[in-house]
Formats: structure tokens, sequence, C-alpha cells
């Protein structure tokens, strides 16, 4: 069997947390963005090193980490800055994953997911075979984001303001699921798709 790698992304509340984990118990080792990318602003790590060239000593914690409640403050919605550290980390991020991958696929794993909420923005697309999006109704991803991340209503709505709408997503990914439901609901298209990436599954 070959090497397959499925791009996981949509927007905030969508609910790809639970997409990765149906894809997980499928035999997917799934690679979380976030995760490395959070990893890498480890002191010394190479996101960090490269945030501090960016905006100085200031957004480092006491143990020379970058702290990202400070990046977070620095960046506010300052769209230019935005655009100037994502260009600089997506890179690192890209980079950092594929070199995972190849690591776990010498150790004999097949199937992966890179779960990336900027998988297209990052580039990080082009890495994959196919990409599987999730969407969900706005007040649905309201009410869950409100949920996970202790926020206003208000903060919620602001939240989604900076993000794409649903068509960026649906133009650019292979497969689409929605994700409105419970998730045995979202199960059964996960599994329905699956035919074309699972083993003896469509080529």
């Amino acid at each position: 069997m070959k090497t397959y790698i499925l791009g996981l992304t949509g927007p905030s509340g969508s609910g790809k947390g639970a997409a990765a984990e149906i894809l997980k118990e499928k035999g997917f080792s799934v690679v979380d963005a976030d995760a490395v990318y959070h990893q890498l602003l480890a002191k010394g790590k190479s996101c960090c090193e490269a945030v501090r060239m960016l905006f100085g000593d200031g957004v480092l914690d006491e143990n020379g980490a970058v702290d990202t409640k400070k990046l977070r403050s620095l960046i506010g919605h300052d769209k230019m800055r935005m655009e100037l550290l994502n260009h600089t980390v997506h890179p690192i991020i890209v980079d950092d994953i594929a070199a995972r991958i190849r690591r776990a696929g010498r150790r004999g794993q097949k199937l992966f997911v890179i779960d990336g909420p900027l998988l297209f923005e990052s580039g990080g697309n082009r890495t994959c075979n196919a990409v599987l999006c999730v969407l969900a109704d706005r007040q649905t991803r309201i009410k869950r984001i409100m949920l996970r991340d202790n926020l206003t209503e208000e903060q919620a709505h602001t939240r989604l303001s900076f993000q794409q709408k649903d068509e960026y997503y649906m133009k650019r990914s292979n497969f689409v699921v929605y994700n409105n439901g419970d998730r045995a609901a979202l199960r059964q298209q996960i599994e329905e798709l699956g035919a074309f990436w699972l083993p003896g599954g469509k080529e």
C-alpha cells in the first residue's frame, strides 16, 4: 500500500477534531498542525527563533519560548502583521510536518491526516493526496465556539468574521462533509467517502 495523505480543514467550530478522531479510528496517523506550531514555539525551536527575529524579545516568556498571549496581543487585528507572521512560520510548519510523515512512513505507517485550519493558506495542501473539509452552519459553529473557548456570542461572531467563507473551502477541497448533527451522522459521511482512501477502496 502506498502512502496516502489526507488534508483536513474547515472553519472554527465546524468539528474538525471530531472528524480527526474518527479518521484515527480508521487507521490514520493524525498530525495536528496547530500542535506542531506550538511545539515549534518552544525555546530554541525554529518558529521561536523566526518569531523573535520578527517581533523582538518582547514576545518571549521567562523561559525563552514564545508567549502566545503576548504574540496575539502584539498582532491584534493588524492584517499586515498577521500576514508577515504566517508568511514566516507556515513554510517551517509545512516542512516539519513533511519530515514527521517521512519518519513515520519509514516505520511502516501509510495513512496520514494533516489537520490544519490554514491548510490552503499555508500551502500544506500541496503535500496531500486529497483534502476533506468539514463545514457546519454558522449558528452551530457559534454555539460550539462559545462552549469550547468560553466566549460570549459577540466574541464568537467576531472570530468567525475573520475566517474564510464556506465557499473558499468547497472550491478547493476534494471532499466535503457537514457536521450539523451528532457524531454518528458525521461518521456515516466519512465512512461513505472512505471508499476513496481506505485500503481496498476506489483508486
